[in-house]
């Protein structure tokens, strides 16, 4: 059984997480990426954390293998090398340090856009555990990232890191056909806390139904948060009663989010 990591082991992840973050470049939030250039620093930094996992010493090797038996829920993973693959789709799905996931975005940038066994990718792995985004290894996330709350600040920033390392992981879809955006809608994400910067990632996505709804982004945005019982009802094919569909003033994050999905192609309305 895995057990949380020590609170020694916590400290010396704590150090290592200032010297990374003064090393690696931050995530800036951009309309527009220029692509030639985008590569040029990744490929910097690539070379950077290659280093830097050499001056860390062993302890990003056993962070690695604890997060990999964490997310395979086996310690064979460890001897076993085909198995050490999907660092960050276990990265993901463990909700590690953003210190921990900025190292391995750029070690491993070709699984960004990879599929797991599952057919889900790191970003739709973020996406779908966002409400039960728990840290059960007893990681400390607090690597100074400013004053926001905690609530949802990790699955944040984990999901600019992502999308920042490589912005066409919001293009790929999961083995239900639903893109990034409609996973981030039926999950509680509103526009200024992930919404935005997956539709600037992949705007063309805000005109494509979701395959399980069949709505488009800003129809099912625009329904109450809470109101999951839509959702699940497609999913299960269940017939929805006018009990299902929400009546209440919805909040300004859902109704934010609907204008800026609609803003962004007006014609859906007439489709």
């Amino acid at each position: 059984i895995l057990r949380p990591i020590s609170s020694e082991m916590n400290s010396r992840v704590a150090c290592i997480s200032h010297i990374i973050l003064d090393q690696l470049c931050p995530f800036q939030r951009r309309i527009s990426i220029n692509k030639q250039a985008h590569h040029e620093t990744q490929m910097r930094e690539q070379q950077i954390a290659s280093l830097l996992t050499k001056q860390i010493g062993q302890i990003w090797e056993k962070a690695i293998h604890l997060i990999l038996a964490s997310y395979r829920g086996t310690v064979q993973c460890i001897q076993d090398p085909s198995k050490q693959k999907g660092i960050i789709h276990a990265a993901a799905f463990c909700a590690v340090p953003r210190c921990i996931l900025n190292m391995a975005v750029r070690l491993y940038p070709e699984e960004l856009i990879e599929e797991d066994e599952n057919g889900d990718t790191p970003l739709s792995i973020l996406l779908s555990c966002h409400k039960a985004c728990e840290n059960t290894l007893g990681w400390d996330t607090d690597d100074g990232v400013g004053e926001r709350g905690k609530s949802g600040i990790e699955t944040m920033d984990m999901l600019q890191t992502v999308l920042w390392a490589d912005p066409s992981a919001a293009a790929v879809a999961n083995r239900d056909g639903r893109l990034p955006l409609h996973l981030a809608i039926a999950n509680g994400i509103d526009w200024s806390n992930g919404i935005q910067d997956i539709f600037l990632a992949n705007p063309s996505a805000a005109s494509i139904r979701d395959p399980v709804t069949q709505f488009f982004p800003f129809m099912h945005a625009s329904m109450h948060d809470k109101d999951v019982k839509l959702d699940t009802c497609m999913q299960k094919e269940t017939p929805i009663s006018e009990e299902t569909v929400p009546t209440s003033i919805e909040p300004d994050h859902v109704l934010t989010t609907a204008y800026e999905l609609l803003r962004a192609n007006p014609a859906n309305l007439k489709m």
